[in-house]
């Protein structure tokens, strides 16, 4: 019997999880060749970005941002007992659907008997004039280093006496953990003589701080905010900038200027632009439409994660988020193994209780877990016992309590002390 060829584009949550369940249910005595396609040579740890943004402002050591980058990004060097699978450093631009070939920037052509993509989003920016220019965007690592560097100077600048303002835009998870965990460290970093000196803004367009959230998480989330001292800016829009200042539109049409000495920008994301030449059908946003089983409008083809958006009977069921990735990527290497040896295929939920839990500074967390919210150390906990859970999907035992225990250890003497 001949070896069957399985091609992941993408190495993240949705990539990585898919990988492994794979692996898991294909059977021992058939033959498969897995190739992964991610341009990087490892995966980055999304939802510790924010923490590598306000890590160390202070550290004069000139290795500090190659550790950063050493806790967040896991190479793919190891593939943990996955003997069959090879990764290349090659960027998607089509996919030939006569021929069953993936096509990447190099030129090479990759064959597959079935296809997963999982290739991810990038900020969304709303052709927002001036944004790229004048803000930084919360989504990469690359992003985060330059913000921490930011960041380090305009402390300087308030130890010598300044008045500065860090404004936020965007109130969902990432812009909520960044703003709470700065809040809470900056003081280690300013002194007691320079508190207040840098003041604390999140904007958003909405009226109300998270339109996922249900109103007592909304509520926590808020409380917390008011706890930290951030000033919360909801029903402004962000229309522009002039000469470095944010216009904001307000919900009764008028404009509203707001002056800040760093505009990080964390407002959504969007599917790459190679999803609009892959002949696959799309929906409003650009997103890859797949059915309850993954599958895209091409027989073979399953996508997963912030790229795809399941729908039927007329309802969304995923989130562009980490968590629906991770939690669709099992179900994605499952069908997988089901479509090469045509068996039946399983089938995403259509009524989910997404649970959300954002560390909100310090060893503090605000979340819903099973319908229960909370507000609390206990939630920095169950954060904690998250992340650890999203490694064992993507990584062997070992691995994954290594890349935890490494990364955990180092987060909680930062978020208690501050990095000096």
């Amino acid at each position: 019997m001949s070896t069957r060829q399985v091609v992941i584009v993408g190495g993240g949550f949705g990539g990585l999880g898919s990988l492994k369940a794979l692996y898991q249910s294909f059977p021992k005595h058939l033959k498969i060749q897995v190739t992964l396609l991610d341009p990087a040579d490892h995966q980055l740890y999304y939802p510790w970005v924010y923490q590598v943004a306000s890590a160390g402002l202070t550290s004069t050591d000139p290795n500090f941002e190659a550790a950063l980058t050493t806790l967040t990004t896991f190479d793919y060097s190891n593939w943990s007992g996955y003997k069959n699978t090879n990764h290349y450093r090659e960027e998607l631009v089509g996919i030939n659907q006569d021929r069953r070939t993936v096509l990447t920037a190099s030129g090479r052509s990759f064959y597959f008997d079935t296809l997963l993509l999982a290739i991810g989003s990038t900020h969304q920016d709303f052709s927002i004039p001036g944004l790229t220019d004048n803000s930084i965007p919360l989504k990469n690592l690359e992003d985060a280093l330059k913000i921490r560097t930011s960041l380090s100077k305009l402390v300087v600048r308030a130890q010598a006496g300044e008045q500065l303002t860090v404004a936020v835009i965007g109130a969902g998870p990432n812009g909520i953990e960044f703003i709470t965990k700065l809040a809470h460290v900056l003081p280690h970093y300013l002194g007691a003589n320079c508190l207040g000196s840098i003041k604390l803004q999140l904007l958003d367009p909405a009226s109300t701080i998270g339109r996922f959230l249900s109103p007592k998480l909304n509520q926590n989330f808020e409380t917390r905010l008011t706890q930290l001292k951030i000033d919360l800016l909801l029903g402004r829009r962000l229309v522009g900038f002039k000469n470095g200042t944010g216009n904001f539109t307000l919900p009764n049409g008028h404009q509203e200027k707001i002056s800040a000495d760093l505009f990080i920008w964390s407002a959504g994301v969007k599917p790459w632009p190679i999803t609009n030449t892959l002949g696959l059908a799309l929906d409003e946003r650009g997103r890859i439409k797949v059915n309850e089983h993954l599958q895209t409008s091409i027989s073979g083809i399953f996508a997963v994660g912030d790229t795809a958006v399941v729908s039927w009977d007329g309802g969304i069921s995923n989130p562009p988020t980490a968590q629906a990735a991770h939690s669709f990527s099992r179900i994605a290497g499952f069908n997988l193994t089901a479509y090469l040896l045509h068996r039946p295929l399983s089938s995403v939920p259509k009524k989910i209780i997404w649970s959300l839990i954002c560390t909100t500074g310090g060893n503090y967390a605000c979340g819903n877990l099973w319908g229960w919210s909370f507000s609390s150390r206990l939630g920095f906990s169950l954060r904690c016992l998250a992340d650890l859970r999203y490694f064992l999907f993507s990584w062997s035992v070992f691995r994954a309590l290594k890349i935890w225990l490494k990364g955990v250890r180092f987060f909680l003497i930062e978020n208690k002390y501050g990095h000096s």
